[in-house]
């Protein structure tokens, strides 16, 4: 926890020195972002402590305030995207996820068959696309699939040279499988801990309890499915219509991964609290923590490599 506040606090500190100092459409673009994060943080911290750890939880009043915090939130990962990558490409992630995400979701409303049970949100939750699904959902799922491109930036970057670099169709392709399958593994990762926060809040419950707080373990293999699908569609089009090559390292990356792994950590703990069992922390935290320390592993090896490639070069001439 602490570590993720000095994360936070020295990034914030960094972005805003480098906004006084050169403050281009790029800096306000950060600057934007950050504030976005940083409200949507504040806004969440008072939903929980007014809502969920009160001691009557009523959706029907606090639907709104939620779907606040989820379309701030949502705002502040696209422009996120648009710094990392593009505004196109931030877009196509938008429309894959929420699009995706929906008919996914309808199928598993009136079926069962995507997530392996029937399931219904809770009906006071509002506004709704469809009778059954609300609003916030595709949005949620535009947040969560923002996260492993968070995590693994480093290696796209990487793996984008390598694959721009005329290497051979079959290396392109198990690069390309790769990102995809990583990819939809950290995003099932943040269902881990979504599941039983649903079941304490009442946000979404299944219809045939599960052996994990109620999901049937054929959940788990929907949402990797899901991000299957829409990973390997974007990267593909990445690929193929778009040559942008992905930012390695921002100085509003530290403001977030820290902001990912406080929040992370109290999402585990309230759910030990409750549950009396800390297996969502470890099992989150397992998958996560590892490619968040990983990533700055991997940033401070590109600079170190990049500062000796520059000091070759100037030594050379």
């Amino acid at each position: 926890m602490a570590d993720s506040m000095s994360i936070m606090l020295k990034y914030t500190g960094r972005s805003i020195l480098q906004i006084c100092k050169n403050p281009t459409w790029d800096a306000w673009l950060h600057a934007i972002a950050i504030g976005l994060f940083l409200v949507s943080s504040l806004l969440l911290a008072r939903f929980i402590y007014l809502y969920p750890l009160s001691p009557v939880f009523d959706w029907a009043q606090a639907s709104d305030s939620f779907l606040y915090i989820i379309i701030v939130a949502s705002v502040a990962f696209f422009a996120y995207m648009v710094i990392t990558w593009s505004f196109s490409l931030a877009l196509i992630l938008f429309l894959l996820s929420s699009l995706v995400s929906s008919l996914a979701e309808i199928l598993g409303l009136s079926s069962g068959l995507t997530f392996g049970s029937l399931y219904y949100y809770n009906p006071h939750i509002e506004p709704r696309i469809t009778d059954q699904l609300p609003l916030a959902i595709p949005l949620a799922w535009f947040i969560f699939c923002c996260t492993p491109l968070i995590l693994l930036r480093p290696w796209l970057a990487h793996d984008h040279s390598a694959a721009s670099a005329g290497k051979p169709t079959k290396l392109k392709h198990g690069i390309l499988l790769k990102q995809v399958i990583i990819c939809s593994l950290l995003l099932v990762s943040c269902d881990v801990y979504l599941e039983p926060i649903s079941v304490y809040t009442g946000y979404w419950t299944w219809v045939q309890q599960g052996y994990y707080f109620g999901a049937p373990m054929l959940n788990f293999l929907g949402w990797f499915w899901v991000g299957l699908f829409i990973y390997s569609s974007f990267f593909y089009i990445q690929r193929r219509w778009f040559q942008h090559a992905v930012t390695v390292s921002i100085p509003l990356d530290g403001l977030l991964m820290g902001l990912i792994l406080f929040w992370v950590v109290v999402a585990g703990t309230l759910i030990g609290y409750e549950f009396n069992n800390l297996l969502p922390l470890l099992l989150t935290s397992t998958m996560i923590v590892p490619f968040l320390y990983l990533r700055l592993w991997k940033e401070r090896q590109i600079r170190t490599n990049a500062s000796l490639s520059t000091s070759e070069q100037n030594g050379t001439a």
